[in-house]
């Protein structure tokens, strides 16, 4: 039953988030989620294109592009050729928490 519950729970609180969070918080928690799911490392090994991720929040390239300086600006992540590295992950997960 409590295993249920949590569930229930992590899921309100995930809805929430989607209708809640910017289009930067939700990007900053997906790069997150990127990080850990490859084991860690400050490069994420995977080629992924601008328009692939994209085609993950339902957004133009140039869009998400327009969004991304901003983490590059700041140095938080570096996006080379399709490779992302994160530079500042404590500033990622601070950008990807909802202001309350």
């Amino acid at each position: 039953m409590q295993s249920l519950s949590r569930r229930m729970y992590l899921m309100f609180e995930h809805n929430r988030y989607l209708r809640t969070a910017t289009l930067e918080q939700r990007i900053a928690r997906h790069l997150i989620r990127l990080y850990e799911q490859y084991g860690c490392r400050q490069e994420i090994p995977l080629r992924l294109s601008q328009q692939e991720f994209a085609e993950s929040f339902n957004i133009s390239r140039q869009t998400l592009n327009k969004h991304l300086q901003q983490f590059v600006q700041t140095q938080v992540i570096a996006w080379n050729y399709g490779q992302i590295a994160i530079l500042d992950l404590e500033r990622l997960r601070q950008m990807s928490e909802l202001d309350e």
